[in-house]
């Protein structure tokens, strides 16, 4: 049996191991910000495309809207509908919104047993593709 107990290892590398692993995280963020930028446009056009409502006036329609959590307007009051994560952990998540822009939308989303409901409905429509391009990505 050998004896390894005087035996050395020298590694050489370790700070290019670690740049690439950064890299590595950079490149795959900026990925998911351009995925998730796909879908922002998307999300909203299915949203308007499919909401159950009959217009009366096309305001609640027009005023549906998708955005990346940066550029959700400051009117929006987004803190109130989503539960941001804290700021350290912002770097690494990415939220899409959807979200009403009438004062109402909130009544058409959970009035009426969910019959005018249309931000429920456009998530479970579209989150099994979503997910199935998100996978693809990294393959």
């Amino acid at each position: 049996m050998a004896d390894y107990s005087s035996t050395r290892v020298s590694w050489q590398g370790d700070e290019q191991v670690k740049r690439n692993i950064a890299e590595y995280g950079r490149r795959v963020q900026d990925k998911a910000r351009e995925f998730a930028l796909s879908w922002v446009p998307r999300l909203e056009t299915h949203a308007k495309k499919n909401a159950p409502w009959t217009d009366r006036t096309a305001n609640a329609r027009q005023a549906l809207r998708a955005y990346l959590d940066e550029d959700v307007p400051e009117t929006f009051n987004a803190e109130d509908a989503v539960e941001y994560p804290s700021p350290e952990q912002i770097a690494d998540i990415i939220v899409i919104v959807l979200s009403h822009g009438m004062e109402y939308g909130e009544k058409l989303e959970n009035s009426w047993a969910g019959a005018y409901s249309i931000i429920g409905p456009t998530l479970e429509a579209l989150l099994p593709e979503m997910k199935r391009e998100f996978q693809a990505m990294f393959k």
